[in-house]
């Protein structure tokens, strides 16, 4: 979560707390944005105050410093946003895969061909313990995308995706279609005009296979009109 300083001129706790009050209490979050210490500061603060959250982390094993999947390193990485989260689960691993060569797709298919087993063990245990829900894979490329969910044989990797997904971004929209999605910039990261955004985001939740949008939401009154729209939206159904 990129998280402000003081949205809406109140501190980040006070901010997180009356997301969850407005039905926003699930949360994208890494170690690699630079807002992540202000957030876990706030989570806890925002805890301690009563509220209570769901988590969607994006984790990558390996990344960018080896060219094969560590079971122990993933699992210490599941363990460590745990401790950080003050939570003893994590709903969905947002899972990457970064060789040392990010456009070696030869690379990357050798991960998920080679290390196939002790991938689909530790994510099998880790749910087993109650660590994880589940893993949605982050596709680079499309033939990452077909061998994460299984299209070049053999069983699925992962429960499901996390796609770019937009009027603007249609390249994935395919296995939006089809495949369980989280999806990921339904305002193609700030390029769909606000006038189109309340389309966009519809558009992007109407697609057979999109479970859930990660939507950047900067202050109350953002999140209380993303609300008005999905209301309006379920009650015309």
């Amino acid at each position: 979560m990129r998280l402000p300083a003081e949205p809406d001129g109140r501190s980040a706790a006070e901010f997180l707390v009356d997301l969850a009050h407005l039905g926003f209490d699930t949360h994208h979050s890494s170690v690699e944005y630079d807002t992540s210490e202000r957030y876990r500061a706030a989570l806890t603060a925002a805890r301690a105050a009563g509220a209570s959250f769901r988590h969607v982390v994006k984790i990558a094993e390996p990344s960018w410093d080896s060219d094969r999947f560590d079971p122990q390193r993933f699992v210490a990485r599941v363990d460590a946003e745990c401790e950080a989260l003050g939570t003893e689960h994590i709903d969905t691993v947002q899972w990457l895969v970064r060789t040392p060569e990010p456009a070696d797709v030869d690379a990357t298919a050798a991960v998920l061909e080679r290390d196939r087993d002790a991938i689909i063990e530790t994510f099998r245990a880790l749910a087993e313990s109650g660590r994880i829900g589940q893993v949605f894979g982050f596709p680079y490329t499309r033939p990452m995308a077909e061998g994460l969910v299984g299209d070049r044989g053999g069983a699925p990797l992962v429960d499901g995706l996390t796609l770019y997904l937009n009027p603007e971004e249609r390249q994935w929209h395919d296995l939006a279609s089809r495949v369980p999605t989280v999806a990921i910039r339904p305002f193609a990261g700030g390029a769909i005009s606000p006038d189109r955004r309340r389309s966009a985001l519809l558009d992007v939740l109407s697609t057979a296979g999109v479970r859930s949008a990660m939507v950047s939401i900067s202050s109350r009154r953002h999140a209380a009109e993303i609300r008005r729209w999905i209301e309006a939206r379920d009650e015309a159904v």
